[in-house]
């Protein structure tokens, strides 16, 4: 898992998700490992692939103080996708709104 953050990030804006995921590694242990941003950014990617409660649990990881509030609000920002893509409206739109605050 030698991917940086920067490479990564070059893949989720070229919309490569699912490529992300792939190259970010897939245990627990691989994504501990990760830096917050990076960790965030897989986040999304997994949200994005559909991949919900992973995605879940890995933003709930770094929502909360001493996190800086740009990956925070990223944090929130992801939780807020899943919950949407899953239905649950009102907890998305909460989510979302915490992300706006923070950013």
């Amino acid at each position: 898992m030698a991917l940086s953050f920067e490479a990564a990030a070059t893949l989720f804006r070229a919309g490569e998700f699912a490529r992300l995921v792939e190259v970010s590694g897939r245990s627990k242990a691989d994504h501990l490992a990760l830096d917050p941003a990076h960790r965030v950014l897989m986040a999304n990617a997994l949200a994005l692939v559909g991949e919900l409660d992973v995605a879940r649990t890995l933003a709930e990881l770094d929502r909360h103080p001493p996190t800086p509030t740009n990956i925070r609000s990223h944090a929130e920002w992801v939780l807020g996708l899943a919950n949407w893509r899953t239905g649950e409206v009102k907890v998305a739109i909460q989510h979302a709104q915490a992300a706006l605050r923070l950013a």
